[in-house]
C-alpha cells in the first residue's frame, strides 16, 4: 500500500511539473503578440536579438 501511494504521488508530481516547465516554456517564446487572457494582458518576455 505504502510503495503504490508512493509511486501514485511521484507520477502526479512528474506530471504536474512537466506540465508547469511547458507553460513557462511557452511564456518565455511565445506568443510573438499580446494575448488577452481575462483580465490580464501576456506577452512575450525575452526579447528576440
Amino acid at each position: 500500500m505504502f510503495i503504490t501511494l508512493y509511486i501514485l504521488s511521484l507520477l502526479v508530481g512528474g506530471i504536474i511539473g512537466y506540465v508547469t516547465n511547458d507553460i513557462t516554456i511557452r511564456m518565455l517564446f511565445r506568443p510573438h503578440t499580446a494575448i488577452q487572457h481575462y483580465d490580464f494582458l501576456v506577452q512575450r518576455q525575452v526579447v528576440k536579438s
